[in-house]
């Protein structure tokens, strides 16, 4: 059990997102104050106690990890890094005979490395814990992060393992499928709650239906599809751990979306349902073998909310295809239903807000992201004949 009034907790996100992330977690969780850093995927919060931890574990699904907070203190030089660390009290993280790894993230300029860091923080560790650990670089039990971005040095303890984005559930790896948190954020920024049609008529391998009806739902589909690293350590509550799983799923809904994905290859739709029915949301999505510049021939219904992340052309090697492709399709979209509001990411940021732009479309937001390794925006934008 930790013995502190409070927890103060790093959560990592999609850089871009922080206020998106941040109003989630406020919302399943009491956090006491935030401090949020815009465009780094950062907030630093303090939360009640380690009860409102495990229900940002549990709950949030436009997170990335959820890091315990040990210490965050100025360092320049290994030295320093040492005697910050060794100051620590690890006890209460490990129980004799677990093993333990230090990762690092460095930003700067130092005259040391990332690996230097994790062995003077290692250890420390070790100096410091009158336990029996050992360090296991491959499988630890415990994972300690260390980040120092210029004299900035931060310590915490991976609540997580690995980072919540990794839902588990894809058993269809479609080639450029779009991170499931981003695709969360997505649905959230365009306002829909459920009540009115959601498509996705591009959508690959069914990432933004699956996680619309997830979202909908409140359905913790994390507590199926992984472990934590949280309840390795010695100071886990597993009580109150059990509880917010409890209270995830009593809270939780089975209803019935109006959410619809279609896509122009048949493979894509094949394995977007497989992932659909590995998430428990195939109920509630219809799937489609369609063209999204067709949509006005073929949907039976009024688009109001669209949710979509469209080719962007890179692997591309028809001259002129994706201008044509995003005219068409909101063109299609606009003879469908007579007003909609749209999120679309895209890293062909000038083309798109042209194009909109001259089909008519208002911009509510936008947001620049990290799509992988590309840099990309989300546009928030919405239509109306009047």
């Amino acid at each position: 059990m930790l013995r502190r009034s409070s927890v103060e907790l790093l959560v990592t996100c999609t850089m871009g997102l922080e206020d998106v992330a941040l109003e989630e977690v406020r919302a399943v969780a009491n956090v006491r104050r935030a401090e949020l850093e815009r465009g780094k995927g950062r907030l630093f919060l303090e939360a009640s106690s380690l009860a409102e931890a495990y229900k940002i574990l549990v709950n949030a699904k436009t997170v990335d990890k959820v890091i315990l907070k040990l210490l965050r203190a100025r360092a320049a030089s290994l030295e320093e890094i040492y005697e910050r660390t060794v100051a620590v009290d690890f006890s209460e993280l490990f129980e004799h005979g677990q093993s333990f790894a230090v990762r690092t993230e460095r930003i700067g300029k130092h005259d040391f490395t990332s690996l230097e860091i994790s062995a003077k923080v290692g250890r420390a560790v070790l100096d410091s814990t009158r336990k029996r650990v050992k360090v296991d670089l491959k499988q630890p039990d415990v994972e300690l992060l260390a980040y120092l971005r210029d004299s900035d040095y931060f310590l915490g303890v991976n609540l997580t393992g690995k980072s919540m984005h990794a839902r588990g559930y894809r058993v269809y790896d479609h080639p450029a499928a779009l991170k499931t948190t981003i695709a969360q954020a997505m649905v959230r920024l365009v306002g829909w709650d459920g009540s009115e049609p959601l498509i996705d008529p591009m959508c690959g391998g069914g990432t933004i239906a699956t996680e619309a009806v997830l979202y909908a739902r409140s359905f913790p589909i994390q507590v199926l599809k992984r472990t934590f690293m949280v309840e390795k350590l010695a100071f886990h509550d597993e009580k109150s751990y059990r509880e917010a799983i409890s209270e995830s799923f009593s809270s939780a809904n089975l209803k019935k979306y109006p959410v619809f994905a279609s896509d122009i290859s048949e493979k894509h739709v094949s394995g977007a349902i497989l992932n659909a029915l590995s998430s428990y949301t195939l109920d509630s999505i219809v799937f489609k073998v369609l063209d999204a510049t067709k949509l006005h021939e073929k949907l039976d219904f009024e688009p109001k909310y669209v949710v979509v992340n469209p080719p962007y052309g890179i692997r591309m090697t028809r001259l002129g295809y994706v201008p044509f492709l995003y005219r068409a399709f909101l063109r299609s979209l606009k003879k469908a239903s007579k007003d909609f509001k749209l999120s679309l990411i895209t890293p062909r940021a000038k083309l798109f807000g042209k194009i909109a732009e001259e089909e008519g479309l208002s911009f509510l937001c936008e947001k620049g992201v990290m799509h992988g390794n590309l840099p990309a925006k989300i546009f928030v934008c919405e239509f109306s004949r009047g």
